[in-house]
């Protein structure tokens, strides 16, 4: 697994993504949870790395998937922290298996903290995929950055 990348976003009175220099991991898939305030906000996952996510703040109403971001206007002027988890290895290259992933994520950190991230909007259960090693293990790697064990009861 390649090293958690940590950056800074700085949001305009748009709600928008300022330009600015990104320090980008090298692989496009992965897990991200951003934070306000050490709050977390939002866990998500891509195929396509920061630059989707960085397109996503900085769409307009107007466009298709907008809406995916709307919740940025809760944050205008403010600084989030992005936190990105690469995926290397080709079990997770699969959409469905990055959603079961990020589901359990966001689910570990709920019954952890006994409340939802605060703009989490769905999540995708894939009951076959909770338990598989794999999942497992990158769950794991996750957690043990927010101090949270994983609870196998849940």
């Amino acid at each position: 697994m390649q090293t958690l990348t940590k950056m800074l976003i700085k949001l305009n009175e748009q709600g928008r993504w300022l330009p600015g220099r990104i320090d980008k991991p090298t692989e496009k898939y992965g897990i991200y949870i951003l934070l306000y305030k050490n709050q977390i906000i939002r866990i998500g996952e891509t195929a396509s790395g920061i630059e989707r996510i960085k397109r996503g703040f900085q769409q307009n109403k107007k466009r298709k998937n907008s809406s995916a971001y709307s919740w940025r206007l809760d944050y205008k002027n403010k600084n989030l922290s992005l936190q990105y988890f690469p995926l290397v290895n080709k079990y997770f290259k699969k959409p469905k298996i990055r959603r079961a992933l990020e589901a359990e994520l966001t689910f570990q950190i709920r019954v952890y903290k006994k409340k939802w991230p605060i703009k989490m909007s769905e999540i995708h259960f894939l009951e076959n995929q909770r338990k598989k090693k794999l999942m497992l293990e990158m769950l794991k790697k996750i957690l043990v950055n927010y101090k949270i064990t994983y609870n196998s009861e849940v």
